[in-house]
């Protein structure tokens, strides 16, 4: 991260000030609205709260706000829909999800 933060010149984001923490949901949020039309998928299921085992509240609501998970899922039926997301998401980006050359 250091590396990046020289290469850029910006400074990187403090997750101990709680609108840096929303300034990154808000990012994965618009990257999830800009390539989920063409992919059907939320690439932002592959990001873990820090030293957390999920993705977090923001991802679910942005599923149910995209009718994915319907609202007032339980825990078990989000863990299953973020490991779908997550498995199918690397299967997309690795090339095996992706479709084949006209």
């Amino acid at each position: 991260m250091i590396g990046s933060v020289r290469r850029t010149g910006l400074p990187r984001f403090d997750f101990g000030r709680p609108d840096e923490r929303a300034g990154i949901g808000y990012l994965l949020g618009l990257i999830v609205e800009r390539t989920y039309p063409e992919t059907k998928l939320m690439i932002s299921a592959l990001v873990t709260h820090k030293g957390g085992a999920d993705p977090g509240g923001g991802f679910y609501a942005l599923a149910t706000e995209l009718e994915l998970l319907r609202p007032r899922a339980s825990k078990s039926e989000k863990d299953a829909f973020w490991v779908d997301q997550y498995t199918r998401v690397q299967e997309y980006h690795s090339g095996a999800g992706r479709p084949g050359p006209y």
